[in-house]
């Protein structure tokens, strides 16, 4: 079931993402808000000689998110018990639903629906796998998914849609892999706006006062939906909230945890932000050249598939501190939950 609580996991993905953008580790993690020592920040640390203040902030987008992260997580709880994943195609997927997605109520119910949609999923997976098998030869654009499917599956009130990239390795995905996201209403920028300058607001405020003995003060927006990782978001919404707030952290970093793959945006690091600041070139890559930087499905794809990504032409044209992590679920640590004793020497990462 879904954890609506990831603040110590969401904090400990940023500490790692620091720890590896400046070769340093941590040391004396505590909460101040706790321990009453100075003010009450969610963390403060140090990273080599660097003091560090940590405030995280959940951002829910709309009235019932959690509600919906619940019924996602629900339904592809399922998918991964229940589907042969990935599917044996080349192509990448993504099923499509509305914000105000549910299940039925009633156990009985609510399992013949979420077999009723994974039934709905193969099914048209497979029509889908079919006709790329007579798809005409380029040029067509692979950023674009070339076909989908729309349907209402027995047990829901709404529609999803099943979306396909024919060629998933030249998008930088895996070949056969299912992903979900929910479509947002148009109108949605003013809500996350107001939404996030709230939050600013109310963090700047406490990180401000930290800043005074030398710390640098880090925000942590954590996400769990896709909403806010949209270029709109970081090119549109980001540089006027900023403009609003000269007290803005240091760093600000937005942490999406709706699937196991755990990914940290660096969003603001000292005086640059996005978008003037991280976007890549057109054609350039995501990743360093440094094979830890490199997504990890990318081990388990065969060497002839590998050597076809070309990963010894893959650079980085992002300003220093502006690249991308990655960190599966299982491997962060809570750090509101780890013993003083370990949090203080590091062992309990």
């Amino acid at each position: 079931m879904y954890n609506k609580n990831y603040e110590g996991k969401a904090c400990d993905a940023v500490v790692k993402a620091i720890e590896k953008r400046t070769g340093k580790i941590r040391a004396h993690i505590r909460r101040p808000e706790v321990d009453g020592v100075g003010p009450p920040v969610d963390l403060r640390l140090k990273i080599g000689a660097q003091e560090y203040v940590i405030e995280h902030t959940r951002i829910e987008l709309f009235e019932n998110q959690i509600k919906m992260e619940v019924t996602i997580r629900e339904i592809l709880d399922y998918f991964k018990e229940n589907l042969s994943l990935p599917f044996p195609s080349p192509a990448y997927y993504e099923l499509q639903y509305p914000i105000d997605v549910s299940l039925p109520d009633g156990k009985v119910k609510r399992n013949r629906a979420l077999k009723s949609l994974a039934d709905w999923v193969c099914m048209n997976e497979g029509l889908l796998r079919d006709k790329m098998m007579c798809w005409p030869e380029g040029p067509y654009d692979l950023y674009y998914s070339d076909h989908s499917v729309c349907g209402k599956p027995d047990g829901f009130y709404c529609a999803f849609e099943l979306r396909r990239w024919p060629d998933a390795v030249s998008i930088r995905q895996k070949p056969g892999s299912l992903w979900s996201r929910p479509i947002y209403p148009e109108d949605m920028n003013p809500l996350i706006r107001k939404r996030l300058m709230r939050a600013f607001s109310r963090k700047c405020k406490k990180l401000e006062a930290c800043k005074m003995d030398g710390a640098r003060t880090v925000l942590v927006l954590e996400s769990g939906g896709p909403g806010l990782t949209h270029f709109k978001f970081r090119g549109d919404l980001l540089p006027g909230i900023l403009a609003e707030h000269k007290n803005a952290p240091d760093e600000i970093f937005l942490v999406q945890t709706y699937h196991d793959l755990w990914e940290v945006v660096p969003l603001k690091h000292g005086n640059g932000h996005w978008p003037d600041t991280g976007m890549p070139e057109l054609g350039g890559s995501y990743y360093n050249l440094n094979n830890s930087d490199i997504p990890k499905w990318l081990d388990s794809l065969p060497r002839p598939m590998r050597e076809g990504l070309q990963l010894d032409r893959m650079h980085i044209p992002y300003e220093q501190g502006f690249a991308f992590e990655s960190f599966e679920k299982g491997e962060l640590s809570d750090l509101t939950q780890a013993r003083r004793t370990e949090i203080q020497t590091g062992n309990g990462t």
